[in-house]
C-alpha cells in the first residue's frame, strides 16, 4: 500500500525481506533541530545521502559483531527464541547474509561511518547514549 501510495524512500528487498524509509521521516532529516536514527543498509544509506541536500549533516555508525563466528552464534539463538510457526532461516540463508555483510563492510568506506564493535552490549549502548555531537567528533 505505502509503496504504490509513493510513500517510502529506496524500497528494496534485502535478506527476502522488504526494506524502506518513510519519505515523512526523510524530510525530518531536512530540518536541523531533528535527530532520526535509521536502521539501513550501507547501500540505503549511500543512496539516502546522495538523494539529501549537503547541508543535512550525518553520523553513521556501522555496528560491528566481534567475529562472523559470534554473529553466527547470535543468529542460531534468535532463530531458536522464535516461534515454531514463524518460518526459520536455513544454514544458506545464513550464509547468504554474511555475504551481504562483507559487501557491506566493503562499501562503508565510501562514507564516513564511525565503527562500533558490539562485543558488550554496555559499550554499545554507552556510545549510542552519547549526545550526537560527541559521536560526530570521533
Amino acid at each position: 500500500m505505502w509503496k504504490r501510495q509513493n510513500l517510502l524512500f529506496n524500497p528494496h528487498k534485502r535478506n527476502g525481506v522488504w526494506h524502506a524509509i518513510l519519505k515523512k521521516d526523510i524530510r525530518k532529516l531536512t530540518d536541523r533541530n531533528s535527530l532520526i536514527f535509521l536502521d539501513k543498509s550501507v547501500s540505503s544509506s549511500i543512496k539516502l545521502k546522495r538523494n539529501l541536500p549537503e547541508k543535512v549533516n550525518f553520523t553513521f555508525i556501522y555496528v560491528l559483531t566481534p567475529t562472523f563466528k559470534e554473529l553466527y552464534i547470535r543468529i542460531l539463538k534468535r532463530e531458536a527464541l522464535g516461534k515454531k510457526s514463524e518460518k526459520h532461516l536455513t544454514k544458506k540463508e545464513i550464509f547468504d547474509r554474511f555475504e551481504e555483510e562483507i559487501k557491506d563492510l566493503h562499501k562503508s568506506t565510501k562514507l564516513p561511518y564511525v565503527y562500533v564493535v558490539n562485543d558488550s552490549l554496555k559499550r554499545v549502548e554507552r556510545f549510542l547514549n552519547k549526545p550526537i555531537q560527541d559521536s560526530k567528533l570521533l
